[in-house]
């Protein structure tokens, strides 16, 4: 009986040297001089059961350029062909599986939570990235494991959920995919692009729990995202809209100031108009005309900031007037270059602040709701940043400049952003372009055919003429 004896692949080390490497003529095997070489290292294989001698020979990249760490990873994939060394890393794999599941039993939902907001700041999320999970899955004390209240005085959409069962899950590994689809069914969301992204939002979180194992089985496996609607979400008041909103800032204005009340009032007022002509003006979305400082504008109306959301420099340039109106604002709180920011309070405070104010002079100006291709929605803020980009697209159309990197420039987006934003109205302006040039050509044309026909006459009547 023939005994088939099995001929194994080896694996050696190689390094690949760079042009300008000393070692270079030391060949790519290991030798005392190739050991300090700090090149990129190689495994060459050679696996003698391949019939092709051609494909014989590959080999494999390793993102290493140590010695010593690619003779490791050699090592493995060697030790994958000894059966005795197969068998104990089976073994291992199994106690660390065992080990797993039984750590699954192990992490609390908070525990789960806290674990996971850590790696995303270890990844350098931004911090207003990670705080679109805390009204989702909550803000735990990374100290105590416990949920802590937010701003609304509730612990966020997990945990308040997770208060209405009984028993009340403990471990992230209770949370079952028929639990999960149970929450996931208690949204509610105006927007359908916010239903999306929070959907988005918790599948990462099962996602981080599912490859840290956890749990076992991915509890929104099979679930679909909820569908967003096709339009445009992007309005823009109306020239009509805007003067009200104008008229009824300015009817706030005392009459005459009589009194230091009266003078509060004008001051208010006063600020007011200056941050609504800022926004409609200089395309600045609310938390950034909320930061808005003094300095960063020159007397000419050019304006340089940088956008809060995305860290994006932003680059518009003011009319003349609104110069003057940030010029003369009398600040909220005493900081003359921050007239719009009150340092007693925080950030999203100040942006509640504003947020309220604009409504109730939207509210007064008449402006109950507004229309985009999805739905009808309360007028808000960034409609006048919005209002800013379409009219300067309206403009650059209108004198035949066409620029849409000016624009993504003023507004502190990237041409991409933009296109995507104001395509309707671009498209828009666009075939109102094309209209414009098509009755241009037409009267060109009808002018050349009377023209042609008049000429026509004059020869008729010449030859007429000679009989």
């Amino acid at each position: 009986m023939e005994t088939t004896i099995r001929l194994q692949p080896t694996y050696t080390v190689i390094v690949r040297h760079a042009k300008d490497c000393p070692y270079k003529d030391k060949g790519q095997r290991y030798t005392p001089e190739t050991s300090r070489c700090n090149c990129r290292k190689r495994i060459a294989v050679y696996n003698p059961e391949i019939e092709d001698p051609q494909k014989r020979q590959t080999t494999i990249k390793i993102k290493t350029r140590s010695w010593a760490d690619a003779e490791q990873i050699a090592q493995t994939y060697r030790d994958q062909h000894d059966p005795d060394k197969r068998r104990a890393m089976a073994a291992e794999a199994k106690v660390k599986e065992l080990q797993t599941a039984k750590e699954s039993q192990t992490v609390t939902i908070e525990q789960a939570v806290a674990r996971f907001i850590a790696s995303k700041k270890a990844e350098r999320v931004s911090d207003k990235r990670i705080e679109r999970y805390w009204p989702l899955l909550g803000n735990v004390d990374p100290q105590t494991f416990k949920f802590k209240k937010n701003r609304r005085g509730n612990e966020g959409r997990l945990a308040e959920w997770l208060k209405t069962l009984n028993p009340r899950p403990i471990y992230i590994s209770d949370l079952t995919h028929d639990l999960i689809e149970s929450f996931r069914n208690t949204f509610s969301f105006g927007s359908d692009l916010t239903d999306f992204g929070t959907f988005g939002d918790l599948k990462r979180f099962f996602n981080y729990c599912h490859d840290k194992r956890w749990i076992q089985d991915h509890p929104m496996a099979g679930m679909r995202p909820p569908k967003v609607k096709r339009g445009s979400r992007t309005t823009a008041f109306s020239e009509a809209q805007y003067d009200s909103i104008l008229a009824t800032i300015k009817n706030r204005f005392p009459g005459e100031i009589k009194n230091l009340e009266d003078q509060k009032q004008h001051d208010d007022t006063h600020r007011i108009l200056a941050f609504i002509e800022l926004m409609r003006w200089g395309g600045l979305a609310l938390g950034d005309a909320v930061r808005f400082n003094l300095d960063s504008m020159k007397d000419n109306g050019e304006l340089t900031y940088y956008r809060f959301k995305t860290k994006r420099r932003a680059q518009p340039t003011l009319v003349r007037h609104v110069v003057d109106l940030l010029r003369a604002v009398v600040p909220i709180d005493g900081v003359l270059n921050e007239p719009f920011y009150d340092k007693n309070v925080d950030v999203d405070t100040n942006k509640g602040y504003w947020s309220a104010k604009l409504k109730s002079v939207f509210a007064d100006a008449g402006i109950e709701s507004v229309k985009t291709d999805i739905r009808e929605r309360e007028p808000h803020s960034h409609m006048l940043r919005d209002t800013f980009a379409i009219n300067q697209l309206r403009t650059q159309y209108e004198l035949g400049m066409v620029n849409h990197q000016a624009i993504a420039d003023a507004l502190g987006d990237t041409v991409a952003i933009f296109l995507k934003h104001y395509a309707p109205y671009i498209a828009e302006f666009e075939q109102a372009h094309k209209d414009a040039q098509r009755k241009i050509t037409d009267a060109q044309a009808a002018k050349l055919a009377q023209k042609q026909a008049n000429a026509d006459s004059k020869v008729k009547n010449i030859a007429e003429g000679r009989k």
